[in-house]
């Protein structure tokens, strides 16, 4: 069985990712740990408002192309309709989703989602 990461361990993942994104983050808040770990990120500017969702990768769902799926998904409704849905935000390598291993050797998949 594996042991939980504390929120001050998922914090240091998401620091790690947000490295990977384009974007000047100030402050990360933690928000809940459901079928992911979610931090708001926090940026000087009120109206940039981001999630980084952390899913561990053990849980078969959460694997990269799962992830993935759903947020390509995601760009379709932004792109294709009125909707107001979340954004999703690609990485400096273009990609949706950044897999990390994490100190306890439980590789993740990180996303980061604009509101």
């Amino acid at each position: 069985m594996d042991t939980m990461l504390s929120e001050e361990d998922y914090a240091k993942v998401a620091k790690e990712a947000l490295h990977q994104y384009p974007i000047i983050w100030e402050k990360l808040v933690y928000l809940g740990m459901s079928d992911n770990v979610t931090f708001q990120v926090q940026t000087n500017d009120d109206n940039q408002k981001y999630l980084i969702k952390i899913h561990t990768s053990t849980i078969s769902i959460h694997s990269k192309g799962n992830v993935a799926s759903e947020l390509i998904w995601l760009e379709a409704l932004v792109k294709d309709t009125n909707l107001v849905v979340p954004a999703p935000v690609r990485n400096f390598q273009d990609d949706l989703v950044l897999r990390l291993l994490t100190s306890s050797e439980r590789s993740t998949a990180c996303q980061r989602i604009e509101n």
